[in-house]
């Protein structure tokens, strides 16, 4: 059995996840105000409890 593993790898798409957190680091960056909704939701579950 012959995986050609480098075309597997380069079919691979980026994380839309990782591609949000970059954009946002780079607006912090920038001076930016951005908001992780993680860290606020997380807030108002345990505000709510």
């Amino acid at each position: 059995m012959n995986f050609d593993f480098s075309a597997r790898v380069d079919r691979v798409e980026p994380s839309a996840t990782l591609a949000i957190s970059n954009l946002a680091s780079e607006l912090e960056a920038q001076g930016e105000d951005v908001v992780d909704l993680f860290y606020a939701a997380t807030e108002l579950v345990e505000a709510l409890a």
